[in-house]
């Protein structure tokens, strides 16, 4: 069974039960409404873990290649009151640097923004300190080498109901930590689908 991306299959159900309400009573026209989602730590490790590659590739400016290896990424919690009061994700993971026969526990903490570019806006997960304990040179900060996710934060599809086709339309305009999760603010636009 083909997974959908997690926000988008939140955001059908929502759509449906908003749409079964609004064609109960009787309205037929396009509407709007600001839809709240909110992702737990459990559902959030879910995503982490199956968009955080197992390994990454970094060329050394003395030339060369350095590993890598990242597992066991899970989220352990939400600081609210970080990064100047926009929070942090609180993560955990298990860090290996094969070529130099290291291998720890590390506890990052990665920001959530949203940003604008060519006129899409994105959904910005990135880390913000992954600090590795080295002993000839101490504590590393080295989460500038981490990927940065962005994700597409608006969408639109079309959901078939028994009374006919819609179109609906999401675009992502809030983000809140809590303590228990990630608030996540849509802009949705449902109307009658376009005729083909």
């Amino acid at each position: 069974m083909k997974k959908r991306p997690l926000v988008r299959h939140a955001l059908r159900v929502l759509v449906l039960a908003g749409t079964a309400a609004l064609g109960a009573l009787g309205v037929s026209s396009p509407a709007q409404a600001l839809v709240q989602v909110t992702l737990d730590a459990e559902t959030l490790s879910d995503f982490l873990r199956t968009v955080t590659p197992p390994k990454l590739i970094y060329s050394l400016p003395a030339g060369g290649d350095i590993a890598l290896e990242l597992g066991n990424v899970r989220v352990i919690g939400f600081d609210p009151s970080a990064g100047n009061g926009r929070g942090h994700i609180l993560t955990s993971l298990t860090l290996r640097i094969p070529a130099l026969g290291l291998a720890f526990p590390v506890e990052p903490r990665l920001s959530v923004e949203l940003e604008t570019k060519d006129g899409l806006s994105l959904c910005v997960l990135r880390f913000e300190k992954l600090t590795v304990p080295l002993v000839a040179t101490g504590a590393l900060d080295i989460s500038s080498l981490m990927p940065v996710y962005r994700l597409p934060a608006e969408s639109a599809f079309t959901l078939s109901l028994r009374q006919g086709d819609v179109q609906v339309k999401s675009r992502l305009v809030e983000t809140r930590l809590g303590a228990d999760g990630i608030r996540l603010g849509f802009d949705l636009n449902i109307g009658p689908a376009k005729e083909k």
